[in-house]
């Protein structure tokens, strides 16, 4: 419906990703790029291109042989075109594991805090400030 189409665009807007335009022809040369170079193994586009440019990169990929997935939903859809199978989750991909917030402390509880991390710090044995999670 009509009202639905004014939703969407209102919220495009504030989101701050408009809808680009996809270029088809210099996707598929991208693509054909990436297949001759033997070092690049993955194309990802961050561009807003919509549903339908989304189905477009995946038809010009499949027709390559490539493997496509994209990742996210609405307008954080990241598209990945790769020569490799493609996993269902990609952290490096995903817009909300990668939020930052920022977060207002008192200068109080600042010292506080970086008291204790200090102590932690000077308390720990010598051999555990080299040794990584699951190592020995």
């Amino acid at each position: 419906p009509e009202w639905r189409n004014a939703k969407l665009a209102a919220m495009r807007e504030e989101s701050g990703r408009s809808r680009v335009d996809l270029d088809e022809h210099a996707v598929l040369e991208d693509m054909r790029a990436m297949l001759r170079d033997p070092s690049r193994e993955e194309l990802v586009m961050r561009e807003n291109v919509g549903r339908e440019g989304a189905e477009a990169v995946e038809r010009l990929a499949r027709s390559l042989g490539l493997h496509f997935k994209p990742y996210g939903r609405g307008t954080n859809t990241v598209l990945a075109v790769s020569k490799v199978p493609l996993p269902d989750y990609r952290a490096d991909l995903d817009a909300r594991r990668n939020a930052t917030r920022d977060v207002e402390i008192s200068d109080d509880t600042w010292r506080v805090v970086a008291a204790a991390l200090e102590r932690a710090e000077t308390h720990r044995p010598a051999a555990a400030k080299h040794v990584r999670f699951g190592e020995e």
